[in-house]
């Protein structure tokens, strides 16, 4: 069986030549990849990932919507922030959008030299895992985290992931086998991800629907995955 490793920080992603044949499945649960899932599934051409406002303003001028987040807030002038429920096929629909967040996309453009680069969340859970079965590819689950800290729920999620794919790939990583403990622990489950310190801080923000959404299994089927162009389109399997 080909390997699967856990990148629990974007500090931790190989070089570009160790992931030149390998698919990376970037993940920020809270919640740019959620918010890709969402704006994607619901009608979006394309996302552009950034990593500054600077660039995304730059997007705005050639009739780009444009989307993201700095530490937490929607940043000021821009049409979207960085809630799923803000792209509703009434916004996004046809629309091609520019998307600068903290972590997310910044840990999309840090994988942009793999040979795949898709975005994993709970909202394509199901589909994620039928694809990734199928790949006869090394696999790399990179957590975006917490300004390159590392993140609960982005390790819940991995560890999901590394559970669900046991059968398909070989965990011969640590980091692997930490991830997946981590979502096994009957007896922490119900309280682990409230220890989660980037859940604090949405709870501040009054964010509680969006908690809900990026927590919902298979809400929005979709592969999100980068194109040679750099834009975030669906995969069509």
């Amino acid at each position: 069986m080909l390997p699967l490793f856990v990148c629990p920080s974007p500090l931790l992603l190989p070089s570009p030549s160790k992931l030149k044949e390998a698919i990376v499945v970037v993940i920020d649960i809270l919640r740019a990849t959620t918010s890709i899932c969402a704006c994607l599934h619901n009608g979006a051409m394309g996302i552009i990932p950034l990593e500054t406002v600077a660039e995304a303003l730059l997007f705005k001028r050639q009739e780009y919507l444009i989307a993201g987040e700095r530490n937490g807030y929607k940043i000021e002038g821009f049409d979207f922030g960085n809630s799923p429920s803000e792209f509703s096929p009434e916004r996004v629909k046809g629309k091609k959008i520019a998307m600068a967040t903290t972590n997310g996309t910044r840990a999309i453009r840090k994988a942009q030299k793999a040979h795949q680069v898709i975005a994993g969340a709970f909202s394509n859970f199901s589909m994620l895992c039928n694809y990734l079965r199928n790949q006869n590819r090394p696999l790399y689950l990179l957590c975006a985290g917490w300004q390159n800290e590392v993140a609960l729920e982005d390790m819940f999620f991995a560890g999901a992931l590394c559970h669900a794919l046991v059968d398909a790939f070989s965990l011969e990583q640590d980091a692997a086998h930490i991830a997946r403990q981590i979502y096994l622990n009957e007896s922490e489950k119900q309280n682990l991800l409230l220890k989660a310190s980037h859940l604090k801080r949405l709870h501040n923000f009054q964010k509680q629907n969006d908690i809900q959404l990026c927590f919902a299994k298979d809400i929005y089927p979709t592969l999100p995955y980068l194109n040679k162009q750099g834009e975030i389109i669906s995969l069509l399997v």
